[in-house]
């Protein structure tokens, strides 16, 4: 309607913003298109279908079936054992 579409707006700096996952934490960096009185947009974030809060898709769900599972605290050991390095043969594997 009387929004510009990203072609039309200003490109901004890039951004970056943390996004947790059952692997761990990851630091995406994004492009920014708005301008004023326009909210920014990040067509990457919705083209890989990113969600706009912190947590993954993958990670809530996780989240959900183990909490359903064995409780919350329990869930929280659960995915920080999770999220830690995996070491091959001492040393960290990437």
């Amino acid at each position: 309607m009387g929004r510009k579409r990203p072609s039309q707006a200003n490109a901004q700096e890039k951004l970056s913003r943390k996004l947790t996952t059952i692997f761990g934490t990851v630091i995406a960096n994004r492009i920014g298109y708005g301008g004023r009185k326009i909210n920014t947009l990040f067509p990457l974030d919705a083209e890989l279908n990113l969600p706009a809060e912190q947590y993954s898709h993958g990670l809530r769900q996780r989240v959900a079936v183990e909490v359903a599972r064995s409780g919350f605290r329990e869930t929280v050991d659960i995915i920080e054992k999770q999220q830690q390095p995996k070491l091959v043969n001492g040393k960290q594997k990437n």
